[in-house]
């Protein structure tokens, strides 16, 4: 691409060696957020957070190169999805789910001193709380705005689900509260909520997974079913 750097020898083979990775993650992304971009674009990006995340690796961690690739790979992706697509409601609501469920990758896999079997943990439990990301997410866009030209009964559906996500954010504390208003609710970077509150990235995953199993439970007694992810 015109002004792109030309990437090295070195990363050349590395996107050789990766490029069933990068392209999976790729097709998989396009197809959760319903995208128009072409593949190769997301996989273009995708590159670039793979040449992070070699650049970073520790292998004394005992942590597979991949699995501590994924996030950063997806990460780069999200990021040029966010920069550059136009998405619909439903699809921010996947997006913003993604977005703190990979931050939340990022910090478990990155964590210094961290036993890898607690970041597969970790990284285990962000996976199950995926579907409460989503409720959660798309129940907050709901709030937001609902298209009334929708059928009515998908417009009952949306209020219905916001009236249920405003329920169960009652059982969360003050700061888990904030990560998931301010994340959801506002758009606001998950990173960047973590900053302001003066924590770690890492520590922040973790406020934000305590309050997804919390929200998870509190949909499940009011009858709300999380969805998949």
């Amino acid at each position: 691409m015109n002004g792109s750097r030309v990437p090295t020898a070195e990363e050349r083979e590395e996107h050789k060696a990766h490029l069933g990775l990068v392209t999976s993650i790729a097709t998989r992304l396009k197809g959760q957020l319903g995208l128009l971009t072409e593949v190769d674009e997301l996989v273009a990006s995708g590159f670039k957070g793979l040449v992070e995340a070699r650049s970073r690796f520790d292998a004394s961690r005992n942590i597979p190169f991949e699995a501590y690739a994924y996030y950063r790979i997806r990460g780069a992706m999200i990021d040029n999805v966010r920069a550059t697509a136009q998405l619909s409601r439903r699809a921010h609501a996947r997006l913003a789910a993604l977005e703190a469920l990979n931050q939340g990758g990022e910090a478990a896999s990155d964590a210094d001193g961290t036993d890898p079997r607690e970041t597969y943990v970790a990284l285990n439990m962000a996976v199950q709380a995926a579907g409460a990301a989503y409720t959660v997410a798309s129940g907050v866009t709901g709030t937001l705005s609902v298209n009334e030209d929708q059928h009515p009964d998908a417009v009952y559906s949306t209020k219905e689900r916001s009236s249920l996500v405003q329920q169960a954010l009652a059982a969360l504390d003050e700061r888990e509260r904030a990560f998931v208003t301010r994340h959801y609710f506002n758009g606001e970077r998950f990173d960047a909520v973590a900053e302001s509150l003066g924590i770690s990235k890492s520590w922040g995953c973790r406020i934000h997974l305590r309050a997804l199993t919390k929200l998870k439970e509190a949909l499940a007694n009011l009858g709300a079913e999380p969805d998949a992810l």
